[in-house]
């Protein structure tokens, strides 16, 4: 069963990077997936230079998904298709596009394809509580 450690984007809403209101992605054998929570995640670290704060790991099959919050809390999330899938863009500059003058716009920038996500992990339920190995 894969699994893949997940961390939060920790950026102050007027940090002024681009990427804040991005929703979290989490690269899977099967190419990119999309990760829906709903509901808020207060982790109790916060960080003011903006670098992620790790909240669980994350372990999923063909279908269902666990997110492992520390040693005591997991949640439970289904893997859906997205209608439509999301295309992640690139801007690419001038000096990275010299070569390609033709599919660039006047002012020397181009946007190119990434990649398609067509997954989704959606979380809808509470953490559940996980009595722990250790403690008994």
């Amino acid at each position: 069963m894969p699994s893949a450690t997940f961390a939060l984007n920790t950026l102050p809403a007027n940090s002024g990077s681009p990427f804040y209101d991005f929703p979290q992605v989490l690269q899977t054998p099967s190419g990119l997936a999309l990760i829906e929570i709903q509901g808020t995640l207060n982790t109790g670290q916060s960080s003011a230079d903006g670098t992620p704060s790790e909240i669980g790991r994350l372990t999923f099959d063909g279908e269902t998904a666990w997110l492992w919050i520390g040693d005591y809390q997991r949640m439970e999330g289904t893997i859906v298709d997205l209608s439509p899938p999301f295309g992640v863009l690139r801007r690419v500059t001038r000096q990275e596009s010299e070569k390609q003058e033709e599919n660039g716009s006047p002012d020397g920038t181009a946007v190119e394809i990434v990649e398609v996500i067509r997954k989704k992990i959606l979380f809808t339920s509470r953490p559940e509580p996980v009595v722990n190995q250790k403690l008994r």
